[in-house]
């Protein structure tokens, strides 16, 4: 088997979602969980989507010119971010996820840290990563769902804008210990307390994070956000946060999936509440 990593094109979308739909298809389905991808045209929106950003780096493996593998890595901020990571099924056993990584990991060697996320039922990538010098850091799960009891926004959220960029960046650092504000301010909301930004969330979803320096404040956002949206809730949950998640399970939400959220290199654990995306 004759294999050749290359810096993917806009030319490979199609083929690049489809070997990506399967292998995660094939994988969640052999464990009885969900899909990431609803159909083949959702998984082809999100590989155009990641093609066409201006700071992911991505990769593909191919075999007679035909894309059987693929993986991406986000360099916009000093701490990079891997993922998704994908091998067609009919082409794993043969060390191409591993080559895929490794490429990325000597790009990327001059990071102070690379983070990612991996489904925890599938022992194939979780030994690779740790093979790869990744550090299991997070249990997470993925909460998805609405509130049984319809919430009523008190008042306290409120929308933020560019104005408090470096105000997210604090807080950010703080409860993390590095800066990371939001790439864009559409659905950005927080909480203050004496004018201080204490709590902020680009998003319940799983491309958005959530920030907070204690849980009431992570209570009253989610509480606020949901009064604002009808649709369902979706967002990634460390498990060592007991009482908030028996508190989201009481209220109605349930448990899509469990994740890992792995790292290498420096890794500071949170001094707060943090909901990460399924980057980091």
């Amino acid at each position: 088997m004759s294999i050749t990593i290359r810096q993917a094109f806009e030319t490979d979308i199609e083929t690049c979602a489809e070997s990506m739909y399967i292998a995660f298809t094939t994988v969640d389905q052999k464990h009885g969980f969900p899909s990431y991808f609803t159909d083949l045209n959702h998984a082809t929106q999100a590989t155009q989507n990641l093609l066409t950003h201006p700071h992911i780096y991505s990769i593909v493996a191919t075999e007679n010119n035909r894309v059987i593998a693929s993986a991406f890595m986000n360099e916009k901020r000093p701490i990079r971010s891997i993922g998704p990571v994908s091998v067609h099924p009919h082409f794993q056993g043969h060390g191409i996820g591993r080559k895929l990584m490794e490429h990325l990991l000597n790009r990327a060697q001059d990071a102070p840290s690379i983070r990612l996320t991996q489904d925890a039922f599938n022992t194939t990538s979780l030994s690779l990563y740790t093979s790869l010098g990744f550090a299991l850091v997070e249990s997470l799960v993925w909460i998805e769902g609405k509130f049984k009891n319809p919430p009523h926004n008190n008042g306290q959220i409120v929308p933020l804008d560019k104005s408090n960029y470096d105000d997210c960046l604090t807080l950010c650092n703080q409860v993390l210990g590095f800066y990371r504000g939001p790439d864009v301010f559409t659905d950005v909301h927080g909480i203050f307390h004496n004018n201080q930004l204490t709590a902020y969330t680009t998003g319940l979803s799983t491309d958005g994070y959530t920030l907070a320096q204690t849980e009431d404040d992570l209570r009253t956002l989610i509480l606020g956000m949901a009064a604002q949206q009808s649709g369902t809730l979706s967002f990634l949950l460390p498990t060592r946060h007991t009482a908030f998640l028996l508190w989201c399970l009481s209220s109605g939400l349930k448990i899509k999936k469990p994740l890992n959220l792995m790292a290498k290199g420096n890794y500071q654990p949170p001094n707060g509440l943090y909901l990460p995306n399924l980057l980091y």
